[in-house]
């Protein structure tokens, strides 16, 4: 009974096998068909593709013979002359020829890599020949040269108010010293538009700034601008649309828990615009563009940590539907869709928490809580280039030179060379030269 059975397990197995092997065999019966028609449909299309040529070859004939009927009759009635016809096809060929060379992705990315970023944005809205190489580069020029670091302004122990200005290149791992600013200033705010970089408000140590600077990478050089019509401090600049935009902070009038207007500066015409205030006042503000959108965060006047989002469309303010944890003076910036909030003071010391929200179209608001920076810091800047985000300065009971990098992808931290002047209460903004 027992080998009965067993017998009758072994012909189920090998039936089952059997029905798997047909199963198999058909669909094979199957791609085969499937192939061979593609085969049929394949060769179809090739016959006609090489009756289209055949004709394209023969009509390239007649026309060659045509044009050299037409240059011989025109020759013999000395309308024209060879050389002057030969003359003619060279200067059309000339511009095609140059067009292709320029257009090779090794000579584009060469002349990209001496021109720099800034310079190829510029010769590509400027010159026809060389537009179409310098978008090609663009993309792999941005990876190979990101964008450098600029510390503006702040305080330290022995200075009420700088007006010095740095830039860290990540490419040399390196800083270096430019022309000071006009005026000295901490709590100021920066933004970098169309490629320069805008330095406003703050304090001098004695009074609340309306002036407003920018700074030109490729020059070297800094502008006075007009003033903005509010004086502020503790302030927040964001870049969007190709204009500046100014917003919360404190002003001079003794109302330290007025919620202050935003205000946009428009590089094209010169002129400053007031747009709405904030219903909250945004108190040591911090703030990123995020798709389209401004988000600004800070401590509103009943001391309570809040995130609002504006609307350049409707020109309207909305309160985030999530918050994050409770501190002030804190360092805020965006990276791919993302508004990353770092640093700041609990009210007892300074703390290192690192927190994001994903603010893409269509994702809930929602604080995640990522490695700790290695450094507590408040009243530090940050900033975001190349997918990664910077934090510098700052103070946790002493003015800090440190400099610290979060790689968003890989969730990392690392350290920098330090700042050649530790302070705090500064701006920061990434920008090409």
């Amino acid at each position: 009974m027992c080998s009965k059975t067993s017998l009758e397990a072994v012909l189920a197995e090998q039936r089952s096998n059997l029905n798997g092997l047909i199963t198999q065999t058909q669909q094979l019966e199957v791609q085969q068909d499937k192939l061979a028609e593609d085969a049929r449909h394949t060769s179809s299309l090739l016959r006609d593709l090489r009756r289209e040529h055949r004709e394209l070859l023969k009509d390239f004939t007649q026309l060659r013979e045509e044009f050299c009927a037409v240059r011989d009759c025109l020759t013999a009635a000395n309308v024209v002359t060879k050389p002057a016809v030969n003359r003619n096809l060279s200067r059309r060929r000339a511009p095609m020829v140059l067009k292709k060379v320029l257009e090779e992705p090794g000579l584009s990315l060469t002349f990209g890599s001496i021109a720099g970023v800034v310079g190829c944005l510029r010769v590509r809205e400027t010159s026809k020949g060389l537009c179409g190489g310098i978008s090609t580069c663009l993309p792999l020029l941005r990876k190979r040269m990101p964008p450098e670091i600029y510390v503006l302004g702040g305080k330290n122990d022995s200075s009420p108010a700088l007006a010095t200005a740095e830039c860290f290149s990540p490419l040399h791992g390196e800083w270096r010293s430019l022309p000071p600013m006009a005026a000295r200033r901490y709590g100021c705010a920066a933004a970098t538009v169309n490629g320069l970089l805008y330095v406003v408000g703050g304090h001098d140590g004695h009074k609340v700034l309306a002036s407003a600077e920018r700074f030109d990478p490729t020059k070297g050089s800094w502008s006075r601008l007009p003033d903005m019509p509010t004086p502020r401090s503790r302030c927040a600049a964001v870049s969007m649309r190709g204009c500046l935009h100014v917003l919360g902070g404190r002003t001079c009038d003794g109302r330290p828990n007025a919620a202050l207007p935003t205000e946009r500066f428009d590089p094209a015409r010169g002129v400053w615009q007031v747009l709405p205030a904030s219903p909250l006042a945004h108190l040591g503000c911090a703030a990123a563009e995020v798709s389209g959108s401004i988000y600004a965060v800070g401590v509103s006047a009943d001391r309570s940590m809040i995130v609002e989002r504006f609307d350049p469309t409707s020109g309207s303010w909305s309160t985030l539907s999530a918050q994050p944890r409770h501190r002030f003076g804190v360092a805020a910036a965006a990276v791919a869709g993302a508004l990353y909030v770092v640093g700041g003071h609990n009210g007892q010391k300074a703390v290192a928490e690192l927190e994001r929200c994903e603010l893409r179209s269509g994702a809930k608001a929602r604080w995640d809580s990522l490695p700790p920076a290695p450094t507590p810091r408040h009243g530090a800047a940050a900033t975001a280039a190349a997918g990664a985000l910077y934090i510098v300065g700052g103070d946790d009971g002493q003015s800090l030179a440190s400099v610290e990098r979060f790689d968003t992808a890989a969730k990392q931290w690392c350290r920098l060379p330090p700042l050649p002047t530790g302070r705090f209460g500064c701006a920061a903004a990434a920008a090409w030269r």
